[in-house]
């Protein structure tokens, strides 16, 4: 049932309440949760604030308060409503305490989780939902109580499984005072008390639920001393499963004294030695791990501090999980199960070339235990674990750390490749650890080419060759990694099918040479042309341009006449037809002289001379023509270094 109160019958404004309740509720012990309401349009915003422990944690069949406080103008109802489990809700009043306060009840009949549910002009209060922790201390059980003794120590189980979620509070107090206790969780509602009597008389025992006092409290505990017969001794408190302990029995005069040790499977009888004068050693050896029971009585009463407790352990018994090769700068993590080794203190060496490496444990479920390190630097961690001082079985073991980030190409790896050539692909390892570098090799269309790996000293090599044209992807891996920047990416082309187009081999000084590269189905690639004049001591400019789709032009302007040396290159690779000699010629340093004479007789030879003596190195022709154009033969004589000489013979007069 909704508690309801509604304001259209008090108008109030409770804004100027605003610094004095937030103060207030600031002094409270309860929790207050602070929001705000929107409202229509032609209302403002409000804030409301909302405690009590009916918000937060209340006793069943206890009334239960939820105060609401609204920062504004309130003009319609003010609803509480409490919803227990299985659907289950609460009768719920509400009443204006004074302007701006409402103080609403509501008594939860179950145990469980509550939701409180607050509208305010019919619109809920947003945010997280309002849940009540119900509780019934009166269903919080004491049981296994037993008298207790003198030096050792006392326990008792409390249940509170069904009393709902709570905190638990033990006190106890002896004849001279309140003593030490200790509350440990054993899961599923369930906990054991423990105490050590420190003088022999009634122990009242106080047990509290979420501050409330419990059915059964208090109650009491005798602690009694039985007689003045001891027994002590490093076998009766901890021993090691497997090796031989003993304890001491002090103060038997005659009579009948028995041992009885009971193992978490079953009993096993130690052997009594009578010493003398009353005094014997009981020697055992236990072969399981975990809590023994050794009582011994003396003419069929348990002595003072019988039945006590003996911790086994055993460190054969621990497990290790989980033991994987790291990475640098990345966790590593190992699990160790010591859940059939009885209770034991676990300790850890890590050590990097005798370095030793942080780490951490942590508990991931009872008796089990997460070990965490982030490794520096690559090489063996060799890892120690000990239980109780001694090292476990697989102990030391060693975890191989790499660093990938340390393996890289090796300076100066091709990134280019020709196609249906074998290559290679070299990366360093060195600084990256122990690991197996593997290499996949993939061409354009996602085919994996195969691969011949080869490692020498901190270089590891694979051999390839490319299929086709195009770009093709190297993926590193080192030691199941992928090492930073892979795939990387080598530019298959084939310079073979580069041809020249539009090529001239001859040129003149000052002006441009030009020729067409065409370099369809070769791939990408870089291409160069280099052009050396002088036999090769003078570097001429060259320019290569993309004119259209895999076509460029080179040109180049020389300055001197000779042979000029062209080399075109495609990723460093001549490509068909370079190098090639382009001949460059100056025809205006070239001269022609006679022999003198101004008139030739008819039929006599007439001699002239050329002189091509910087005009660079070509071919000399000569064509005479006489009258009417008609051609007269002419011989022309090299007569070497750049001279030549003419002649004919005039057939004809002009």
């Amino acid at each position: 049932m909704d508690c309801v109160y509604d304001a259209n019958h008090a108008n109030y404004n409770s804004a100027y309440h605003n610094a004095a309740t937030l103060d207030a509720m600031a002094r409270s012990k309860i929790i207050a949760t602070a929001t705000r309401v929107r409202r229509d349009k032609d209302d403002p915003d409000i804030t409301v604030l909302v405690a009590g422990n009916g918000v937060n944690v209340a006793r069943v069949h206890m009334p239960a308060d939820v105060r609401v406080t609204p920062l504004g103008v309130v003009t319609g109802a003010v609803t509480v409503t409490a919803v227990g489990p299985y659907g289950k809700k609460a009768h719920c009043t509400l009443a204006k305490q004074k302007p701006g306060h409402f103080h609403g009840t509501y008594t939860p009949n179950i145990v469980g989780s509550w939701v409180v549910t607050i509208r305010i002009d019919g619109k809920s209060v947003p945010g997280k939902r309002f849940t009540c922790n119900v509780y019934d201390p009166r269903k919080v059980k004491v049981f296994d109580t037993q008298p207790g003794i003198l030096g050792r120590l006392c326990t008792f189980g409390v249940n509170t499984k069904e009393a709902g979620e709570g905190d638990l509070s033990v006190v106890v107090i002896s004849p001279k005072g309140r003593i030490a206790s200790r509350v440990r969780n054993e899961g599923l509602g369930k906990y054991r008390v423990s105490f050590s009597p420190e003088v022999v008389g009634m122990h009242k025992v106080f047990v509290n639920y979420n501050g409330d006092e419990i059915a059964e409290s208090p109650f009491q505990i005798e602690v009694g001393n039985t007689s003045a017969i001891s027994a002590h001794g490093k076998g009766l408190q901890r021993c090691r499963a497997g090796s031989r302990s003993t304890f001491k029995i002090k103060g038997c005069s005659g009579g009948d004294v028995k041992v009885t040790i009971t193992g978490p499977s079953g009993a096993s009888v130690p052997n009594i030695t009578n010493v003398s004068g009353g005094n014997y050693v009981c020697e055992f050896t236990p072969f399981e791990a975990g809590d023994h029971e050794a009582d011994v009585q003396y003419n069929g009463e348990s002595i003072e501090g019988c039945p006590a407790t003996i911790q086994v352990y055993d460190p054969r018994a621990v497990v290790i999980h989980g033991v994987d090769d790291g990475v640098v700068g990345q966790q590593c993590l190992f699990q160790i199960d010591v859940s059939q080794a009885g209770a034991g203190d676990v300790q850890i060496k890590i050590l990097n070339h005798g370095r030793p490496v942080k780490w951490k444990l942590s508990s991931i479920e009872p008796n089990k235990l997460n070990v965490s390190f982030i490794p520096e630097r690559a090489g063996p961690h060799d890892v120690t674990v000990t239980f109780e001082g001694d090292t476990v079985p697989g102990c030391p073991f060693r975890c191989n750390v790499i660093d990938p980030s340390r393996v890289v190409p090796i300076k100066h790896q091709p990134r280019v490749a020709t196609a249906g050539r074998l290559t290679n692909f070299t990366v360093t390892t060195r600084d990256a650890g122990e690991g197996n570098t593997t290499f996949i090799i993939t061409d354009p269309f996602g085919s994996v080419i195969p691969c011949r790996v080869e490692n020498e000293r901190h270089e590891v090599r694979a051999h390839w060759t490319p299929s086709d044209v195009g770009r093709h992807h190297v993926q590193v891996l080192f030691g199941g990694v992928e090492v930073p920047g892979s795939p990387f990416v080598v530019q298959s082309y084939d310079a073979s099918k580069i041809s020249l187009e539009d090529l001239d081999t001859n040129g003149r000084p000052g002006e441009m040479v030009e020729f067409t590269v065409n370099t369809e189905g070769a791939g990408e690639g870089d291409l160069k042309c280099h052009v050396a004049a002088d036999g090769g001591a003078t570097h001429v400019k060259s320019t290569v341009r993309k004119i259209a789709a895999e076509r460029y032009a080179v040109t180049f302007r020389p300055e001197s006449v000779g042979e000029h040396d062209v080399r075109v290159t495609y990723n460093g690779v001549d490509v068909p037809g370079t190098p090639f000699a382009c001949n460059i010629l100056n025809p205006d340093r070239v001269s022609v002289t006679g022999d003198g004479r101004k008139r030739v007789q008819l039929n006599t030879p007439y001699r002239f001379f050329v002189h091509t003596q910087g005009g660079g190195k070509g071919t000399v022709q000569c064509a005479v023509t006489g009258p009417g154009q008609v051609p007269v033969p002419c011989k022309l004589e090299d007569k070497h270094g750049g001279d030549f000489i003419g002649e004919f013979v005039p057939d004809a007069i002009d």
